[in-house]
């Protein structure tokens, strides 16, 4: 499943965020996979190194590794908090 592309604004992220809302309530789960899978760090290890160096980039490209699995399961969990509680 595709996400559609949102521009790199305020307002892209507010759309972004809305249809994700919008998919967790309609009980969508593979488009709300998808929108979570947008927000990871694609080649993170290159990032890191690429914007810290590459000895500080390899700890933290480490440390974001190992709380991927977290981010995962406690951002849909934020998300679908809120999703409950939006009008």
């Amino acid at each position: 499943m595709r996400v559609p592309t949102y521009p790199a604004s305020p307002e892209g992220l507010k759309s972004f965020i809305q249809d994700l809302l919008i998919a967790i309530r309609a009980k969508k789960d593979r488009k709300v996979a998808a929108f979570l899978h947008e927000l990871i760090i694609p080649d993170h290890a290159a990032w890191f190194a690429n914007v810290f160096g590459p000895e500080e980039g390899k700890k933290l490209s480490g440390q974001y590794e190992r709380g991927l699995s977290d981010f995962k399961r406690n951002t849909r969990g934020y998300f679908e908090y809120v999703a409950r509680r939006w009008i």
